[in-house]
């Protein structure tokens, strides 16, 4: 049961300042600051022993205000949101609100639309990750377990499984677009746009559908997968037929020989653009024509990414369509990752456990704004920072000077000094080598001269 109190800065972390700190660099003048404030704080009864509330909602929900004051005068706890909930403007109606089952719109059974809401989800995970891998140059680096917990899609859906009736698919996005800017990394407004679509239609949340350019039978169909009313893909394939005329029979013969189907799909790619409804509309089209190659797959991810100029979110919708499609015999949209991705989707979280978390996204933008790099830098993994965008909804990520190029530029650079000392190694060697050859040939020139004058 939480106790409820009114305290300021120096109650809640035990000081006894009573609030009236110096900097050593004289940059802010003594004073009692904060004591008019006093912040909501939630206390566990019994405590836990950190002497620490868990929950702290600053005065006016001004989470800003008490992060800098926290790194301007108490600095041996900055970041504080490591070992306290922080709670603001856009997060306290977390807290205010039990959290309840994951619902929906949709007739289907609850377990069920549960179920293909996380596979959806995953699915587009699995998409949004190659999409990134390919922007640093491997494909392989997207499809990586750690990578897939980084995207928006894998976010977006442990936040709506934790906080479904109290929070807003954008405000995630925001925060997680937020981090990236902050860690440096590259950003695709085009894949956010469709990671937020896979997210309402898997969640049967609205969304505008005409900023979107989203046709609207395309729309339907894509309803119907996700309610797992299209599981083997039929009426998808009718419909493309009937919008893209020269597609008319391609999908009954993508069904033959599979040693065709490859020289098929390029013929519906090239019907898709004579036909073209848009390239979201045919970015959708692309993906599912890929995934009938081999239903359920993503074994051809790797002929997506040499057409991502032309759709540059297909891997989104591919991976949407493998993980809700009728699988192939052989599979390769690896059971053991999804499984372990839907085992951390759906990890228990409660406001009485501690932050697990590094920093929350709120502090990390306030410090980043100071000199507090150093200090944000005290963590577990060198050059990384698990990142709380919600309570409970924590994102590994990259920090430090600069974004993938540059991690990728250090790791180039390891690897030729790696080489260059090896070659090194190699000519010291041939050098003592040639060395001892010479000592050996001195050695044995008075022998020789001996032996011809005694002939």
């Amino acid at each position: 049961m939480f106790r409820r109190e009114l305290e300021t800065i120096s109650n809640i972390l035990g000081s006894s300042s009573s609030g009236v700190m110096t900097r050593s660099d004289e940059m802010y003048t003594s004073k009692q600051f904060g004591a008019s404030k006093r912040h909501d704080t939630f206390r566990l009864e019994p405590s836990d022993g950190l002497m620490l509330p868990h929950v702290v909602i600053p005065a006016q929900k001004d989470e800003e205000d008490f992060f800098a004051t926290i790194a301007t005068y108490y600095q041996e706890y900055s970041p504080i949101s490591a070992l306290i909930h922080v709670l603001g403007k856009e997060t306290s109606r977390l807290f205010d609100y039990p959290q309840e089952a994951l619902s929906f719109s949709f007739s289907t059974s609850d377990a069920q639309s549960k179920r293909l809401f996380r596979m959806a989800c995953l699915g587009a995970s699995i998409g949004e990750a190659a999409i990134y891998g390919l922007s640093v140059g491997e494909l392989e680096i997207g499809l990586t377990y750690s990578s897939c917990r980084r995207t928006l899609a894998f976010n977006l859906c442990r936040a709506t499984i934790l906080y479904p009736s109290t929070l807003r698919a954008n405000i995630i996005t925001e925060r997680w677009v937020k981090l990236r800017k902050l860690s440096g990394l590259n950003i695709s407004t085009v894949v956010v746009d469709a990671v937020n679509l896979v997210h309402s239609l898997a969640s049967g949340t609205t969304f505008r559908q005409n900023s979107l350019q989203i046709d609207s039978d395309i729309t339907e169909i894509l309803i119907k997968t996700c309610l797992g009313e299209d599981i083997d893909g039929r009426q998808f394939e009718t419909l493309v037929s009937s919008r893209y005329s020269d597609s008319k029979g391609l999908f009954e013969d993508l069904r033959g020989a599979f040693d065709n189907r490859m020289s098929i799909f390029i013929q519906l790619v090239k019907s898709i653009q004579s036909s073209s409804l848009g390239t979201k509309n045919d970015e959708i089209v692309v993906a599912f024509a890929c995934n009938r190659i081999q239903p359920g797959s993503f074994a051809h991810a790797a002929v997506l990414a040499k057409l991502i100029e032309f759709f540059p979110a297909s891997l989104v919708w591919y991976g949407f369509f493998a993980a809700l499609s009728k699988q192939a015999p052989t599979s390769y949209l690896n059971p053991k990752l999804m499984s372990k991705l839907e085992r951390d989707l759906l990890e228990a979280f409660s406001f009485e456990q501690r932050p697990s978390c590094d920093i929350s996204i709120d502090e990390l933008e306030v410090l980043s704004r100071v000199d507090q790099r150093a200090d944000i830098s005290r963590i577990n993994q060198q050059r990384g920072l698990l990142v709380s965008l919600l309570p409970g909804v924590n994102v590994y990520s990259k920090y430090g000077r600069g974004g993938e190029g540059e991690h990728r530029e250090i790791e180039r650079r390891e690897a030729e000094a790696v080489e260059s000392n090896a070659r090194a190694i190699r000519l010291l060697e041939e050098a003592l080598y040639t060395l001892k050859r010479a000592d050996r040939a001195a050695e044995a020139e008075p022998a020789k001269r001996r032996h011809r004058k005694d002939k």
